[in-house]
């Protein structure tokens, strides 16, 4: 019942709803039943150290390498930062 509050709430105020730490088929079914946008956890993936989890976005195209250069005003911000 708490749950499905929660959902409805956050519906009711144009929001979408992640579910974390969904583990079970059991708890997804239920989720999803009730209506809720987004899930997370085990069930999906187990935790992955950062240095792999950066290699995979890598293999996905979904992070440039050290060696790409930033696009002109990210690239001046980026160095406006780094400086001393």
């Amino acid at each position: 019942a708490i749950v499905r509050a929660i959902i409805e709430l956050g519906h009711g105020l144009g929001l979408s709803i992640t579910a974390e730490g969904v583990e079970t088929t059991a708890q997804f079914d239920a989720l999803r039943k009730l209506g809720c946008d987004t899930l997370q956890g085990y069930l999906f993936g187990q935790p992955v150290p950062s240095a792999r989890m950066q290699d995979l976005l890598a293999a996905n195209g979904a992070v440039r390498d050290d060696d790409d250069p930033l696009p002109g005003e990210a690239a001046e911000s980026a160095e406006a930062l780094a400086a001393p």
